[in-house]
Parts: C-alpha cells; structure tokens; sequence
C-alpha cells in the first residue's frame, strides 16, 4: 500500500481542519481528487526551503510500512519536527517515544489516533527530536563505529592475556 493511500485512508478520519502539506515532486493522485482543500503539494524543495517547512510544521507523517533508514525523519527531526511512524523495524530504531510517535497497529485508523493525540499535545516534544536527530550526525556515528572496533580489536588480546 502505498504512503498516499494510507495518508488518503487518514485523512478521512481526522477532523477537517487538519491539513497536510507534501513536500513532493509529483501530486499522488490518490490524494488530489477527493482531499484537494486540505492537500498542498510544494512540488521539490531545495534543503534550505524544506528546513523552513520542517521547522514550521506541526508533525512530520512518514507512514511507511516497508521503509528503510529514513533520511527524512532524521532531517525533520533535527529541525523539531517530530514525525509520526510505524512502530516497526527501521523506524523505531530512530524515533523513540521521547523523540516522536510510534503508532502500534499499522493501522490508518491508529495512525490518525496518533496525529490527533500528537497535535493535542502541541510542540512539547521537538526539543527531543532534535536531541535524537544529533545522535545520527555523521561525526557521533563515525566516533562510535571507531570505539566498537577498538573494543572488538582489544578484546581478544586482553582474553589472550588472562590465560582464557
């Protein structure tokens, strides 16, 4: 199922003044025909614009059940946009309960019980989404590979060295 399908299926759930803006390349037509007053397609933004965007949004929707490492949600998070994800592998290993929200069932009725439950509660968790999108930088992922592999590179030494 596609994502437009899904946010399609929400959005006939949420109240009527919940909007969604797609920073998209193309309109899913999946979309565009029924929900053309709350859908707006940016078309492709350069990254200076969408961290605008990401900053002045209430919730990132990323409802991918197939999804791999989201650059994305890592991109919006660090602007303070704490996004709304599938509880499932990939995406809870980047957003954590602290940081955004996982929705349990894969569900679109649990997706927009979600949105609703995150737009209630306001702003209150992008300081801790952009505290988590630091823990993916480039030079704290890089120093923590370095130290695995001095660890790993130690260890049989040290084994070698107690006689085990």
């Amino acid at each position: 199922m596609s994502r437009g399908k899904i946010m399609a299926d929400v959005l006939r759930l949420l109240p009527i003044d919940v909007t969604l803006l797609v920073a998209h390349h193309e309109p899913d037509r999946a979309i565009t025909s029924e929900f053309k007053e709350r859908v707006c397609f940016t078309g492709h933004l350069g990254s200076g614009t969408l961290a605008l965007y990401y900053s002045a949004a209430d919730l990132l929707c990323f409802p991918s059940l197939y999804g791999g490492f989201g650059l994305v949600i890592i991109e919006a998070m660090a602007c303070g946009c704490p996004p709304v994800v599938y509880d499932l592998p990939a995406m809870n290993e980047i957003v954590t309960d602290d940081s955004g929200y996982l929705v349990g069932q894969p569900t679109a009725r649990a997706y927009a019980a979600t949105i609703e439950r995150a737009l209630s509660e306001g702003r209150m968790k992008a300081q801790a989404a952009r505290r988590r999108a630091l823990t993916f930088d480039m030079d704290v992922q890089i120093d923590a590979i370095l130290s695995l592999y001095r660890k790993v590179v130690r260890t049989p030494l040290a084994l070698a060295m107690s006689g085990s």
